[in-house]
């Protein structure tokens, strides 16, 4: 096609060449024609006459091979090899340059000619201009024929292009011939694949006969490892008795030994306890009945819990059981439906394969038929390649166009088939993991279900176990009953030690109680003593510091009448003056030491009475510890006597409030220490203002000795 339009192109080309030429050897012939005003040119027209027909018939003689001419070589040479299909191929021809025309020569002949005819006249001014125009035509004609041999050489590399595209349509024909043996080759593949998907099926069934066989040999492994599993069972339980009633044999004879010991230690209690215990029979008595109600029912409430839980245990036990079977047998149902839907789902591919085979098989016999169809249209169009060239350019195109459209379709139809073959592949896979997948669940829950037959197995096994200790706790109650009724007679003995011990206890406690209330009596008197002497000595303190101050304002005013009155004293003055300084201060040191003798002797009274108060403190601490030394031996008493009686309520209630009672006494002395680190700290505090005031009588003293 495109060759074709060039053909055209050059056609029009050449045409419009040849037209121009025309007009401008039309303007030329009328340009000669014209008279001229000299008389040295008047041959010229004669000239020009004679030479015009002549021009005119060199122009149509070669108008005539300048343009048909070319498109006659062009024909021939698109003609061979526009034929895509035979072998042998036109050569191109070889570049000619074309001939200068006729027609310029004799112009130019004409030219030279006129330039030495022309005479110097007034129309030379013309003459060259027209010189100068046929001198621009004859660059024009220069450049229009090489143009002509640029599109010579434009036309050979078409006839190159044009073998180029033979080429390729022999390359084609080599595809589609490529594409047919390729289309051989995928339905050899289709039936090989058709026999593999037999050849699962098949697999399928013998893997099914195999499940079933395995099956069956599974069903009489459960049963043989179910006959062995009770058969150990039974071997194991019996082996258990034989031990536990060896060791409850060897545990019956230590406990004879042991007892028969205590028997005859408490042989000998009894002879000796057994007139002290005649009063208190009645009253044990009536409290070993209550005991052995409370125990009985303890005991009848042990045995119903027992039971309960034994009921309840196999009761969900069983319940789980059956959850576990029915999940089971359900993961089972599952995994055959899964099988089921992966078999279909292998037949829908299998059927879906076959189809696209019949489609491949119909799409190749529409493409034989296509190609069979071109073939024919291919040999009428060589058959008619003379005649015309257009319609076989465009069914040479539109061959090429259908056999890349056919072979973008084939390629897409490789890649969609390898595509569903791998996917195809693929589902196969995941099926096969699936069964697989089934199958290891399948011997995992036949792994679980037998893990819980061993564990019932057991369960059952400690339900005896349990029944057995039950029997043998029920013996132990019974031996604990005889313990309790012997620990009795013990604990009426120790019963008789502790109200002794508590007797003595409340006696000691009322003497502690009197003693803390005479020593209470005692600190309150000597608080009141204390706060009497207190409030004298505040008292004769404020005398003294008034005294002070009325002896300091009279030595200040003294001392300014000094100081104010610049003349001398008379002797008289001065003598009133010292006797009254000399006798105040001798009354001033009399009434301090006074005071310090009083004070010194009130401490040391009041040290007298802070040993005497720390001595009885002592004494108060020793009974203290001895009280807790005998209340830490009745503990070990109680503790080691009635470990295993209901007694011990009581006696734990009665060293409570003992321990109350010695927690009272302990606040009590605490009291009394608080009491007397409060004197003690008052006693330091008096001493401190004591030792203030005296050093400030000192510095008083001092500064009127200098003064």
């Amino acid at each position: 096609m495109f060759a074709h339009w060039r053909i055209r192109l050059l056609n029009a080309r050449m045409r419009r060449q040849r037209n121009s030429r025309r007009e401008l050897m039309k303007l030329l012939v009328c340009k000669k024609n014209t008279p001229s005003g000299s008389g040295g040119v008047a041959s010229s027209p004669a000239l020009t006459s004679t030479n015009a027909p002549i021009a005119n018939k060199e122009v149509v003689e070669y108008s005539e091979p300048t343009i048909v001419a070319p498109v006659e070589q062009m024909v021939e040479a698109k003609a061979p090899s526009s034929a895509p299909l035979p072998k042998t191929v036109s050569k191109p021809r070889a570049k000619t340059s074309p001939a200068k025309p006729a027609e310029l020569v004799a112009v130019e002949a004409d030219d030279e000619s006129a330039d030495e005819d022309v005479a110097p006249d007034v129309d030379g001014m013309r003459l060259k201009a027209v010189l100068r125009e046929l001198k621009v035509v004859k660059k024009q004609l220069v450049a229009r024929e090489d143009e002509i041999a640029r599109r010579a050489e434009q036309r050979a590399s078409l006839d190159a292009e044009q073998d180029a595209e033979s080429e390729r349509a022999a390359l084609a024909e080599q595809k589609l011939a490529d594409a047919e043996i390729r289309l051989r080759s995928l339905t050899q593949e289709c039936k090989e694949l058709k026999k593999i998907a037999d050849s699962h099926v098949s697999a399928d069934m013998l893997v099914k006969e195999k499940d079933e066989i395995i099956k069956e040999v599974m069903a009489e492994g459960e049963v043989l490892s179910k006959k062995q599993a009770e058969m150990e069972g039974t071997i194991k339980k019996l082996r258990k008795e034989l031990r536990e009633r060896d060791e409850v044999q060897s545990a019956i004879d230590g406990e004879v030994r042991d007892k028969g010991a205590s028997i005859e230690k408490l042989s000998a209690e009894l002879k000796a306890t057994r007139g002290e215990l005649a009063s208190e029979k009645a009253r044990l008595s009536a409290e070993l009945n209550e005991q052995k109600d409370y125990y009985l029912s303890k005991l009848a409430q042990a045995k119903e819990e027992l039971t309960d839980a034994e009921v309840k245990a196999n009761a969900t036990r069983s319940e789980e059981l059956a959850n576990e079977v029915k999940a089971l047998r359900e993961r089972e149902q599952g995994l055959k439906d899964q099988v089921a839907d992966l078999q279909h789902s292998l037949q829908r591919s299998s059927a879906a394969l076959e189809r696209q085979e019949e489609r491949f098989k119909n799409d190749l016999a529409a493409v034989e038929e296509r190609a069979q169809t071109a073939e024919t249209s291919h040999d009428e169009l060589l058959r008619r390649m003379p005649e015309s060239t257009r319609p076989l350019l465009r069914q040479i195109e539109a061959l090429q166009m259908q056999a890349t459209e056919n072979a973008d379709a084939w390629a897409a139809a490789e890649r969609a088939s390898s595509a569903r073959l791998t996917e195809v592949q693929e589902r196969a896979d995941t099926a096969l993991a699936r069964e697989e997948a089934a199958l290891d669940e399948k011997e995992a829950a036949l792994r679980e279900k037998r893990a819980m037959l061993d564990q019932v197995d057991k369960l059952k096994g400690e339900i005896e176990a349990l029944k057995r200790q039950l029997e043998a706790q029920q013996e132990k109650t019974a031996a604990e009953t005889k313990k309790l009724e012997k620990y009795t007679e013990s604990f009426s003995e120790q019963e008789g030690r502790m109200s002794a011990l508590e007797d003595e206890a409340n006696e000691r406690e009322s003497k502690l109680k009197q003693l803390l209330a005479q020593e209470r009596g005692k600190h309150k008197q000597l608080g009141e003593a204390w706060d009497r002497e207190r409030a004298d000595l505040l008292a004769n303190v404020l005398q003294l510091e008034g005294t002070l101050k009325t002896s300091q304002d009279e030595l200040n005013i003294l001392k300014s009448e000094r100081f104010d009155t610049n003349t001398p004293l008379s002797p008289a003055k001065p003598a009133q003056t010292t006797t009254l300084l000399t006798g105040g201060e001798a009354g001033l040191s009399l009434a301090v030491r006074d005071t310090l003798a009083q004070l010194k002797s009130q401490l040391a009274a009041r040290t007298t009475e802070l040993e005497i108060a720390q001595e009885q403190i002592r004494k108060l601490e020793q009974t203290r510890e001895s009280l807790a030394n005998e209340l830490v031996n009745s503990a070990k008493l109680a503790d080691s006597g009635v470990a295993d009686t209901v007694a011990l309520d009581t006696l734990r209630a009665r060293l409570e409030a003992l321990e109350r009672r010695y927690d009272a006494a302990l606040e009590v002395i605490g009291e009394r220490d608080e009491e007397c680190e409060e004197m003690r700290d008052r006693l330091s505090a008096m001493r401190s203002m004591l030792d203030t005031q005296a050093t400030q009588i000192a510095q008083l003293s001092k500064t009127r000795i200098i003064e």
